[in-house]
């Protein structure tokens, strides 16, 4: 058993793990207790090689993963400056954290990665619904919704394309589990 460490604070979680031994998860940054949020300051780490490496946030206190590919790519959520509300990001090596925005909304999650760097998640609309997004190439996607539903999220994807999640009314009265098809849909 290894001990993994933590970025400055008291705890430490390591949630994923990739073909390349490379693993991510949150830590705690510090010990002090945000008044907003009621924990300390979280961040998402990339720990390779016996180094944990601090992902840092969208300019809140508070960011997590959420999928770790095997290029060591990850998707997860982060507040925004002032703590209010949280956006999807992808983390890459080479560009840092970037936001993925939301379709007009304030609140998003990124929930899966594939090994092409195609990324699935939910994020609001200007309306307050919320809407599955596949996101590639700096283009974020509304999947849209079954017929009568209002809402929906993306939860996993795999390297073809193929993305699953749920339809559902916005009241969570009905849902609906769903695959989306990327290369045949239209939407």
């Amino acid at each position: 058993m290894l001990d993994l460490q933590a970025l400055g604070g008291p705890d430490a979680a390591a949630a994923y793990v990739n073909d390349a031994g490379q693993v991510a998860g949150a830590s705690y940054t510090d010990f002090t207790i945000n008044t907003v949020t009621g924990i300390p300051t979280e961040h998402p780490f990339l720990w390779e090689k016996g180094v944990m490496q601090d992902l840092c946030s969208l300019g809140g206190s508070v960011a997590f993963a959420n999928a770790l590919n095997n290029r060591g790519e990850i998707v997860g959520e982060s507040l925004v400056t002032g703590d209010a509300t949280g956006h999807p990001f992808l983390w890459t090596k080479s560009r840092g954290m970037q936001d993925l925005g939301t379709l007009g909304g304030d609140f998003g999650r990124g929930y899966a990665i594939n090994n092409e760097g195609q990324a699935v998640g939910v994020t609001s609309l200007s309306n307050g619904a919320v809407r599955a997004f596949f996101w590639q190439s700096g283009v974020m996607r509304n999947l849209g919704t079954l017929k009568g539903d209002g809402c929906s999220s993306a939860y996993a994807m795999n390297s073809k394309g193929q993305v699953i999640g749920a339809s559902f009314a916005c009241d969570f009265s009905i849902v609906h589990a769903v695959l989306w098809s990327m290369a045949a849909s239209s939407t």
